[in-house]
């Protein structure tokens, strides 16, 4: 299931089909998905989405963050980042990029962040490939730290929700965030409710709203940009935009 997603229009098996449909059909902000076989959390990107580049690490946008969360899960588990949990592999820090470990077309990871807003990482968690039964509670102690850090990283960034100017929620808006060194992340789209969340580290970043109405109205509605300032006292900035701007599509606003 984590490796057949590398082609949407082919057959798929009905397990797969029936999770990406999940991916797909909830505003998910952050998973991971579990193995065995190593002890390393492994960050996308899994394969290489660019021609030349076919070795060593594949970063995404957002790969600071990616990082971040990789570390969240290692440096709170009770064997991964300190080397001792297998002997078989050795990774700094208890993570990797997937890329860079070994390149699998199709990964569970990669389908989250290409195709949603979703930002998933891979754990290995245990090196035997398959631990027996007994070994389960063991192995809840070593991750259940980790794995409740790791979910709290979801309240990091910016989340809020984005109205048009009567005041109902716009569904898929594009939220466009940039950093002062003009380093973009990647895109989030809003829900059906018109939510939407952004895993950010800290720093002060640039954010608007954009929705694209050439083929129906021929223009482009956009919100004030806003800039907002994230810290370590202040992970979580709650920031609501307003869609009360429009431009003629021939304009090439976006």
């Amino acid at each position: 299931v984590n490796r057949s997603r590398d082609d949407l229009f082919r057959d798929r098996q009905p397990e797969t089909k029936a999770m990406m449909d999940l991916i797909l059909s909830e505003p998910w902000v952050i998973s991971a998905n579990y193995h065995d076989g190593a002890v390393v959390a492994a960050y996308p990107y899994n394969d290489y989405r660019d021609d030349n580049t076919q070795e060593g690490m594949h970063q995404t946008p957002d790969d600071e963050v990616f990082k971040h969360l990789a570390s969240t899960y290692a440096d709170n588990h009770g064997t991964m980042a300190n080397k001792t949990g297998c002997l078989r592999f050795e990774f700094d820090d208890g993570i990797t990029n997937g890329a860079d470990w070994y390149s699998i077309d199709g990964g569970l990871q990669d389908f989250n962040y290409h195709f949603s807003n979703d930002m998933e990482i891979t754990l290995e968690l245990s090196c035997c490939k398959y631990p027996q039964r007994y070994y389960l509670n063991r192995e809840w102690e070593r991750n259940k730290d980790s794995l409740l850090e790791y979910i709290q990283q979801v309240h990091r960034g910016i989340k809020g929700l984005v109205t048009d100017t009567s005041g109902l929620g716009v569904a898929g808006a594009e939220i466009v965030v940039a950093e002062n060194t003009g380093a973009v992340a990647k895109t989030v789209t809003t829900s059906s409710r018109g939510e939407f969340w952004k895993l950010l580290l800290p720093g002060q970043y640039r954010v608007t709203a954009y929705q694209n109405l050439c083929s129906t109205a021929e223009v482009i509605l956009h919100s004030e940009t806003i800039d907002i300032i994230v810290t370590e006292d202040r992970p979580l900035v709650v920031q609501d935009m307003l869609m009360d701007f429009a431009v003629p599509c021939d304009n090439k606003l976006k």
